[in-house]
């Protein structure tokens, strides 16, 4: 079963949302068909992100 390539960083921001909104990891990897650990790792690098600017450090 071959699916249509889609790179993960197209649905950072709905990720992201719907993280915020409670959704759990697993739930929002199936709603976009990427693993867990991608989702992770999306949670992970906008929480990074997030501690930056909270610091005052630009994030380019």
């Amino acid at each position: 079963m071959s699916r249509e390539y889609r790179h993960i960083k197209q649905y950072e921001k709905e990720i992201i949302e719907l993280w915020e909104q409670g959704v759990c990891l697993r739930e929002i990897a199936e709603r976009f068909e990427f693993t867990k650990e991608q989702v992770q790792e999306i949670k992970t690098r906008y929480n990074k992100n997030q501690r930056k600017l909270a610091a005052g450090i630009s994030i380019l």
